[in-house]
């Protein structure tokens, strides 16, 4: 149970807390949130039929996306991640970007511990 759920935080993680923060948004921007987290439990238990560069446009579409949206806002995203990180003058434009980065690179994460998790079970079936 907990590990279908970091992959659903890892991926949907920042765009929950974006919805949150916009109070709902489109329709359509609750939908590709949806989407992705049905596509991450489908990927979990196997039913995602997909190879693993589509996986991985998916991801930088999707991180891309929510990436777009906060690009030039003036959020200052991140004092929530480190409050001393105000003293690097030059992250302050791009300081937004650093939870889908995070969250692009725990996707990754996550989807090659599940992969390994696949073969272990495999080669200890077999074996």
């Amino acid at each position: 149970m907990l590990i279908p759920l970091t992959g659903v935080v890892a991926v949907a993680g920042f765009p929950v807390a974006a919805l949150y923060v916009a109070h709902g948004g489109l329709l359509f921007i609750r939908l590709e949130v949806a989407a992705s987290v049905v596509l991450v439990v489908l990927y979990y238990y196997r039913a995602w039929p997909a190879w693993a560069a589509l996986s991985v446009i998916l991801l930088v579409l999707h991180f891309g996306f929510w990436s777009w949206g906060f690009q030039n806002s003036n959020w200052p995203g991140w004092l929530l991640f480190w409050p001393g990180w105000d003293w690097v003058w030059r992250a302050g434009r791009w300081s937004s970007l650093l939870y889908p980065l995070i969250g692009f690179s725990s996707s990754i994460a996550w989807g090659l511990y599940v992969k390994g998790l696949r073969r272990a079970s495999f080669a200890q079936s077999a074996g």
